[in-house]
């Protein structure tokens, strides 16, 4: 059966960070593009949605391109892409917009305020592209052959998780935004037992999160424990700090690759 490819264009966290320091690793903020035969997800739409949207057109070959755009929440580093996404502004496109906090409606008010004047000259309803926005539930959804559960996060104004089980069997979890919790981390185990791939948000050092309890993201030991208690077979660190450098992110590289851990860099793909 046709595996699944799994594509990093935005693995940075908070803010975009381009510069000779992060060249390695990726400036772009959060953007992750599942394939899965003709079926496109995109997990997010940071600054990494950007050059999605040109290897899309460029794949495309003048045909109608596609999409579902879930997003784990609406904070700046997940949506400040979207305006800049090229395939929205090409007549004849269809993209399905959703987000497990908010209601179709909702969803289409907030970003509506966010992708329009004052702040953007397009207004995200204006554009040439047929946008839908639909409701995700708290239960399973499908979209082609792609089952999607979500997760909710200990993160700030909400953010979600999503596991999504492929015709194949496999499983992956995306976890972008999450802060280690008491109270969520057995259910959290349970969520995600024995999933092919873990991708975690790894913002932080240990020492660095000692001062940055409650803002809403993880220091990097924490995956490591989930993906230990849960059965993990392939783990993967995201969501980098925007001060995190290429020499830094090695110095981690070099701590936890002997346990099989990946460090995402953006136009890295695996598959599934």
């Amino acid at each position: 059966m046709e595996k699944t490819e799994i594509t990093f264009w935005g693995v940075r966290g908070s803010m975009a960070a381009a510069g000779p320091k992060t060249a390695k690793y990726g400036g772009n903020t959060a953007c992750v593009e599942i394939s899965c035969g003709n079926t496109t997800i995109i997990c997010d739409a940071g600054t990494g949605i950007r050059p999605l949207g040109h290897e899309l057109i460029k794949r495309s070959k003048g045909k109608k391109i596609e999409a579902a755009i879930l997003l784990s929440h609406l904070h700046l580093d997940h949506v400040i892409g979207l305006p800049f996404f090229k395939p929205i502004y090409q007549k004849g496109n269809r993209f399905v917009i959703m987000n497990p906090g908010r209601s179709a409606s909702r969803l289409k008010a907030d970003l509506k305020k966010l992708i329009g004047a004052p702040y953007f000259p397009v207004n995200i309803l204006d554009v040439p592209a047929s946008i839908q926005f639909k409701e995700f539930k708290m239960k399973p959804v499908k979209i082609g052959p792609v089952t999607i559960e979500t997760f909710k996060c200990n993160h700030p104004d909400n953010s979600f998780a999503f596991k999504f089980r492929f015709p194949n069997g496999k499983t992956l979890v995306h976890i972008s935004d999450n802060e280690p919790s008491n109270d969520r981390h057995k259910a959290l185990v349970r969520w995600i037992s024995r999933a092919d791939i873990l991708i975690h948000d790894a913002q932080y050092t240990p020492s660095q999160y000692e001062n940055k309890i409650g803002w809403g993201h993880s220091p990097y030991i924490y995956p490591v424990r989930l993906a230990m208690e849960a059965g993990v077979k392939g783990l993967v660190f995201f969501h980098y700090d925007p001060s995190a450098t290429d020499e830094e992110l090695d110095l981690i590289s070099a701590k936890v690759e002997k346990s099989g851990i990946v460090l995402a860099r953006e136009g890295m793909t695996l598959l599934v």
